[in-house]
Formats: C-alpha cells, sequence, structure tokens
C-alpha cells in the first residue's frame, strides 16, 4: 500500500475495493482506493486497504471494472453550454429553411426579452448559406434576435439586435446583420448581459451533464461575470466540479481576479486571447487563401503578441493562446521566441506556460520550434471526428490537402510533446472526443484508448495545476475519479453506458 505522508484527521472516509486501477493496471497489484474528505488516502490491494479502515469507514465493493481519474475538459465554455441548452439548438437543424423555422416558433412561445438561437453550421446545409438580417427582421422585428454560428466566432443579428450595438462597432456588417469575431464574443458581456442568477442557473444545467459523463474538471474560458456565478456557487458548496478559470478579459484584470476569495472548487488559471478566428468562418488566420478565397484575420500582430506576453510575464499569468490557421500559430511562435530571448532570468526563476488553444493548422517546423519554448498544445480531437471527415467542413473550406494536415494529435504525441484535449463545447462530450483520437481520418494522426484517456486527464492537469493536485489516481491527490464496470476490448473507446459512478472531490455526484 502507498500511503500519503499527510495527516488526513478529518473528512469522511470511503474505501473503493476491487478493480483495476487504470487501463493498464497498478504495477503493484493495487486494486482499490481510500479516500479522506476530497483526497485520496491510500492506493493498494484490497486486504491492506480493508486492514487499514475504521469500522465506520465507507466500503465500496467494486467487482471487477476499471477505475481511471476524472476527466478534464481543457478547453470549455461550461456556462455557455448551460445557456445554450435552454436556446433553440440549430445545430439539429438540416437546412436554412429549417433553422429558420425553429427561431420562429421560439419567437412564438418565448416572451424573453433577448432571443437568442445557437449552434448553427451551415455546412450541413444543402445550400450553405447562414441566415441573414432581413431573414431575422421577417420573424422577429421588435425583439434582439441573434442566431450564433457553431464556432461562436460568426453570429447574424436582426435589426433590434443591431441597434443595441454602437455604431462603428468593429466586425459588424449592418446590412446583412452578420457579426464576426470580438463583438460575438461581448454579445452577453456588453450588450445583452445576462443576469448573475441566469448564468448560476446555466452553470448548474451544465454541471449535471458535465458529471454525468465523467467531467470532474473544466477548463472554463469565459467573461468576469460568469467568474463572479461560479464563485457565488462555490461559496454555498452548490459547485461539484473543480473549475479552472480562464478570463476572456484585459491581462491585468484577469490578474487582478486572482485575489478573488478562494473557493473549494474555483480559481482563476489565467487568461484568454484571441488571435484568429475559426475555419468554419473562414475567419482563421492561414498563408494559403481558402478556398472560397481570403485569408482569415490575424488580430494581433507580432509586436502585439509581444507585448501581451510580456506582460503576463510581469503578472506571473499563464495564456491561453487562441490560434488555429498556421498564419497565427507561427505568428504566436515567433512572438514566443522574442519574448524568450530578452528574458533575464533570475536563479530558479519561472515564467508561466503558454496554451496554443486548437492548433489546428500546426506544421512539424513550428510545432518543433514551440516545444522548445515550452508551449503547450490545448487540442479537440472532436474538430477532426466532426468536420475532418471526407467531403466535411474542412475539406469544403480548405481542399483535400491542407485537411489532411490538420489537427496532428497523434503526431504531437508521439514526439513527446505536451498535449492536452478538451471539446470547446463542439460537442461537450469527453467520449466523443476519445472516439475521435482513435478514430482520425488520417490513419497515421490515430492513438490508442491508453493515451486519449491519458490526454483528457493526466495531461489536462499539469495545464491547469490546482491544490490538491488531480488527473491522477496516487496518494495526495483530489479524489476525482470514474467506476467503469466494463473494460473496453483492444481497439475500443470507451462507452459512456458503461461508466457507472462519477466521484468528485470524494463525493459521488453522479450514478446510474
Amino acid at each position: 500500500m502507498r500511503p500519503d505522508s499527510r495527516d488526513f484527521s478529518v473528512g469522511t472516509v470511503r474505501a473503493f475495493l476491487g478493480a483495476r486501477i487504470g487501463l493498464e493496471g497498478d504495477r503493484s497489484g493495487a486494486d482499490s482506493i481510500l479516500v479522506r474528505g476530497d483526497t485520496i488516502r491510500a492506493v493498494g490491494r484490497r486486504d491492506e486497504i480493508e486492514a487499514a479502515l475504521s469500522p465506520s469507514a465507507e466500503k465500496v465493493s467494486l467487482g471487477g471494472g476499471v477505475l481511471l481519474p476524472g476527466f478534464h475538459d481543457a478547453h470549455v465554455h461550461l456556462c455557455h453550454e448551460g445557456r445554450y441548452a435552454m436556446r433553440p439548438a440549430l445545430g439539429t437543424s438540416r437546412s436554412l429553411g429549417e433553422a429558420l423555422a425553429m427561431m420562429a416558433d421560439r419567437a412564438k412561445r418565448s416572451a424573453d426579452a433577448v432571443l437568442f438561437a445557437e449552434g448553427f453550421d451551415e455546412s450541413a446545409w444543402p445550400d450553405g448559406r447562414i441566415p441573414t438580417r432581413e431573414q431575422l427582421d421577417r420573424i422577429e422585428a421588435r425583439r434582439p434576435l441573434i442566431a450564433r454560428r457553431v464556432c461562436g466566432h460568426i453570429a447574424v443579428a436582426n435589426g433590434a439586435a443591431l441597434a443595441a450595438i454602437p455604431e462603428g462597432t468593429a466586425g459588424v456588417d449592418r446590412p446583412s446583420g452578420r457579426l464576426e469575431e470580438d463583438v460575438v464574443f461581448r454579445l452577453e458581456q456588453d450588450f445583452f448581459p445576462p443576469t448573475e442568477e441566469e448564468d448560476r442557473a446555466s452553470i448548474v444545467l451544465a454541471q449535471e451533464n458535465a458529471l454525468s459523463m465523467g467531467v470532474t474538471t473544466v477548463h472554463e474560458i469565459d467573461i468576469p461575470g460568469v467568474l463572479r456565478a461560479y464563485r457565488s456557487l462555490d461559496e454555498e458548496g452548490a459547485l461539484k466540479l473543480s473549475v479552472r478559470f480562464f478570463v476572456h478579459a484585459p491581462i491585468a484584470e484577469a490578474a487582478a481576479l486572482r485575489g478573488g476569495a478562494a473557493g473549494r472548487n474555483v480559481g482563476v488559471a489565467g487568461a484568454k486571447i484571441f488571435l484568429d478566428g475559426s475555419i468554419g468562418g473562414c475567419t482563421a488566420a492561414v498563408n494559403e487563401p481558402y478556398r472560397s478565397g481570403g485569408r482569415g484575420e490575424l488580430l494581433l500582430d507580432v509586436p502585439q503578441i509581444v507585448a501581451r506576453f510580456t506582460e503576463a510575464d510581469r503578472l506571473a499569468l499563464p495564456l491561453a493562446v487562441h490560434a488555429i490557421g498556421d498564419r497565427a500559430l507561427e505568428a504566436a511562435v515567433e512572438a514566443e521566441e522574442i519574448v524568450v530571448a530578452k528574458r533575464k532570468r533570475a536563479p530558479g526563476e519561472t515564467f508561466p506556460p503558454r496554451r496554443l488553444e486548437h492548433a489546428e493548422m500546426l506544421s512539424v517546423g513550428v510545432a518543433e520550434r514551440a516545444h522548445r519554448l515550452g508551449m503547450l498544445l490545448s487540442m479537440q480531437p472532436n474538430f477532426q471526428g466532426r468536420w475532418g471527415v471526407r467531403g466535411g467542413l474542412y475539406e469544403k473550406r480548405l481542399g483535400k490537402e491542407r485537411t489532411a494536415a490538420l489537427n496532428r494529435a497523434g503526431t504531437w504525441i508521439r514526439s513527446g510533446y505536451p498535449v492536452a484535449f478538451g471539446s470547446d463545447a463542439m460537442p461537450f462530450d469527453p467520449f466523443y472526443g476519445i472516439e475521435s483520437a482513435l478514430n482520425h481520418p488520417v490513419p497515421t494522426e490515430r492513438i490508442p484508448l491508453v493515451e486519449a484517456v491519458r490526454a483528457f486527464t493526466e495531461e489536462g492537469a499539469l495545464f491547469a495545476p490546482s491544490d490538491p493536485p488531480s488527473g491522477r489516481l496516487v496518494p495526495g491527490t483530489r479524489a476525482d475519479f470514474l467506476w467503469f464496470d466494463r473494460i473496453p476490448p483492444p481497439g475500443e473507446p470507451l462507452r459512456r453506458e458503461d461508466l457507472r459512478f462519477t466521484v468528485s472531490g470524494g463525493r459521488t455526484v453522479h450514478e446510474r
């Protein structure tokens, strides 16, 4: 038995007995875990664990299966996921006409002052056209109505919504109603803000879905107002999962928010900046034009990126850097090289890491440079599973050759580069992400199940450290784990229906 040397004299004691520890099993023969409070106290053989129990300890006999660390979604917008669940889900529509009909039905039924519809993906519609302002005005002329694309970088607004957005705001095309990039991110921050109670309700709804899928930690990316909602839930003991929050705000503001009340389950892990947009919206910054023309937009040039990185170093704040297109990724790495070359490192001094979020069009040469600089790769295998298939969105935007070079997590993992997986809520489902990683459309980019699970657990924990640490089933770590009553055969993914319970912070938070 491997005990943790710290004293855990306070907290409920629970023993989980008789299951494989990890997909590959524990080399020492351990098959049981002892939990005290919110922390794993010991990992060992069943007889050793039972011998250490007091009469009042709770025993959970598993009778086989496998215990795995709780999943980390290393890039998600959980509060938005909750909001979207309460709005028309345009991603289920099979045509523009069907999407418009869904919005019309919602407008008739809803008394909301502002109407949002979420997740349209015109690449799956026969004509490939997005909604227009004129079409939305026909549905609703008095109240603001906004349809947001699945990528979150493009939206369409009716006249009433546009009236609330000041003239001269960047990224607004008033005749068509099309909104791009920063103005889309600001919709619920500056123009149509939800109340804190609405945010809290969204978080609670999405949290239950997360726990049902074994997600016990999220790297949440959102604005300061959403952080307040998380903190209030945490203070009340209503937050059941761990939240590592990356603030979408100016770097100094994000750094100042670290000084808020320390919570049990929520903490500021860094700030988020954007260098480009999305492939689906043709706004990711690319070197070679899209098939429809244009090279997207680089939102910050290299000197501006250098300034952001330098400020983050000064404030010791990690950065999550959105970079999808090859031009954006090259700019991020060039800026990091400039910053690192100018550093004057004192003995023992360390600097906060930079995470490349998405890194879809990363080339081998740029990846090697990023790795030498210590940059981390936060990737979404579900993107390739959803849009990288033959004839899919990526081929429509980029062509077959460039599509085959996207989302090369298999290459980066085999090269020893740090890679963590998230979903970006497209969809929010680690099982879909794992299956996508195992079945990448390019066979050489496929990875085994153990590596996919590691990217959703241990690596995610390293990308946003917490105290106590998580992501592994070893003494001294946070008691976040899952029990699957079936061990998948070689070559098969994990199945959601085999997940029997989720433990987060030592508490059983979901059972089926």
